[in-house]
């Protein structure tokens, strides 16, 4: 049977190493746990808690961590492809972040932010941990340590690095649009090209975005309509679209076929659906 540990408590349990490929941890209490080397791809961890967790080479690619507590929590070496960091709150469960006493105003208020727009990884230890493709739009990574993460092609709107050890941190095409750098060490980013620095405290709270090189807009009618013959001829004919991390924000889509289309990462806001086949 598929495992279930969902809204069980799991605390200080010894995992490490373990096979938890696809397993249902919904709202589980893993803090403290020893879950160094565990393989957890494509596992359901919405809203855990993963508090001083050791997750050292864990692998956690494409994983559901949505409004999760990492809180201090060991990720060194970690895997997050592709793992959605964003928002989430369970219905009806408590996920009250308590506050050092001798945290900042500031810092406390960027905690309790990041557990309401994304996951909270707020001091973790993320030392080289590959993040490719992750989505943590919203998440705070106040006092975390990134030092040599790979950032490249990752979701960071509005994530709160506050204070954030991000040197050598790789953020090739990683979108940084309103996310807050105050604070932070950026000594040896690496960025796209064309994006010379990033904000520092000194800075306004944001990093233009005059400094996100943009990629090209794509041709939508002639993906779609490629798309299109990609179906109905069964994949005889035409191309399946890939619209991975597409900006298709306020696009009249109304009875687009978009069935099997990937759209992964891509920005759909204010577009006009009606009809369309998804």
């Amino acid at each position: 049977m598929r495992l279930d540990f969902s809204l069980k408590s799991l605390r200080g349990l010894n995992l490490s190493g373990a096979n938890l490929r696809l397993a249902k941890l919904t709202g589980a209490n893993l803090s403290f746990a020893a879950l160094a080397g565990a393989l957890l791809c494509e596992a359901y961890l919405f809203g855990v808690h993963l508090d001083d967790a050791d997750l050292t080479a864990a692998v956690l690619n494409a994983s559901d961590i949505r409004g999760s507590s990492l809180r201090r929590a060991r990720l060194t070496r970690a895997d997050l492809r592709d793992a959605d960091c964003r928002g989430g709150r369970l219905f009806g469960a408590s996920q009250t972040v308590p506050q050092e006493k001798h945290a900042a105003s500031a810092h406390a208020s960027a905690r309790s932010r990041g557990l309401e727009k994304g996951a909270d990884f707020s001091a973790a230890h993320l030392q080289g941990a590959d993040c490719r493709g992750a989505r943590f739009g919203g998440a705070n990574f106040s006092e975390a340590n990134l030092e040599g993460a790979d950032l490249r092609n990752t979701d960071l709107r509005e994530a709160l690095p506050i204070n954030a050890n991000l040197r050598y941190a790789d953020l090739r095409d990683a979108d940084l649009r309103n996310a807050d750098l105050s604070g932070a060490d950026t000594s040896g980013v690496r960025l796209s090209k064309g994006a010379e620095r990033l904000a520092t405290a000194s800075d306004p709270p944001t990093t233009p975005t005059t400094l996100i090189e943009t990629a090209d807009t794509p041709d939508i009618p002639t993906i779609l309509s490629r798309h299109k013959r990609w179906i109905k001829s069964r994949g005889r004919d035409g191309v399946r679209a890939d619209l991975s991390d597409a900006d298709l924000r306020n696009l009249d889509l109304r009875w687009a076929e978009l069935s099997a289309a990937v759209l992964r990462g891509a920005d759909l806001s204010g577009s006009n659906l009606e009809g369309a086949s998804l």
